[in-house]
């Protein structure tokens, strides 16, 4: 089960190492890597010697410590630039995920990558799930805010990544774009977020009126990235809700009541 004694460190401890069914939650996500058909090298960052003590099978893994910086959203971007430089020597295509997907299976990764496969020249496909694919009693308990794209509703961000830096032309000025957004992440308090939002609405009142008013289409906000930054970036649809069901969710009370095989089971890929 996961019960609230064994979530009760998720504020104060690495969430990676909560013991879920008996099993650290990071393994969930390393064995559905090491499964998958379309993986060719891993790369794990976290406390090093906590995860050489719990992977049972290192070989094929590169593990590397966590980013040391004193900001939480330093030290978010800085690890997935450490994971990418020891798994993509040459630059190649490298998908990321959270350590948080209990659910996640090696069939959900390779289906992903088989979507990526259908787009040429993309530098970013970012994995979307549409609500209706995600169990209501799961969706119920989801208290960030959904996108819409007009003409095909409501959707939600899945863990599923994929960064391919031979078709992005302009690393230099993404990443310094990235270093001013992610700070953002600091901010908090109900008041800081009013004020935030606030000022980005003030600064942006034509473009977020626009959006509101006559909503978008998956093209136009791929081609609005495009236009903006100059990223070829591509909304990838994931079947699966598997690959959207967190530990931030599993630390709801109702989700607690659920016995993890139960919803594992029902979870499970249909033949």
């Amino acid at each position: 089960h996961a019960d609230k004694r064994k979530l009760e460190p998720f504020n104060g401890e690495n969430k990676a190492f909560l013991d879920i069914n008996n099993q650290p939650l990071v393994l969930y996500v390393l064995q559905a890597l090491q499964n998958s058909q379309s993986i060719s090298r891993i790369a794990v960052v976290g406390p090093k010697k906590k995860l050489e003590d719990i992977i049972p099978d290192p070989n094929g893994i590169k593990i590397t410590d966590e980013s040391l910086g004193p900001k939480e959203s330093r030290r978010f971007i800085e690890n997935a630039v450490n994971a990418y430089n020891l798994v993509s020597p040459n630059k190649e295509k490298t998908l990321f995920l959270p350590c948080d997907l209990p659910f996640i299976l090696a069939q959900d990764i390779d289906d992903f990558i088989l979507q990526t496969q259908k787009s040429k020249q993309i530098g970013f496909y970012y994995g979307m799930i549409n609500v209706n694919k995600i169990p209501p009693s799961i969706e119920a308990l989801k208290t960030s805010q959904k996108s819409f794209l007009k003409g095909k509703g409501y959707y939600r961000t899945a863990g599923l990544f994929l960064f391919d830096n031979a078709n992005v032309n302009n690393r230099q000025y993404l990443e310094s774009q990235i270093e001013r957004v992610f700070p953002l992440r600091r901010t908090t308090s109900k008041l800081s977020k009013s004020i935030l939002y606030g000022s980005l609405f003030w600064k942006f009142r034509k473009q977020l009126s626009k959006y509101f008013t006559h909503r978008l289409t998956q093209e136009e906000l791929e081609g609005a990235i495009y236009d903006k930054i100059g990223l070829k970036f591509k909304l990838t649809e994931v079947q699966s809700p598997r690959a959207i069901i967190d530990i931030d969710t599993a630390a709801e009370d109702k989700f607690i009541s659920t016995d993890f095989n139960d919803l594992k089971t029902s979870l499970a890929p249909r033949s």
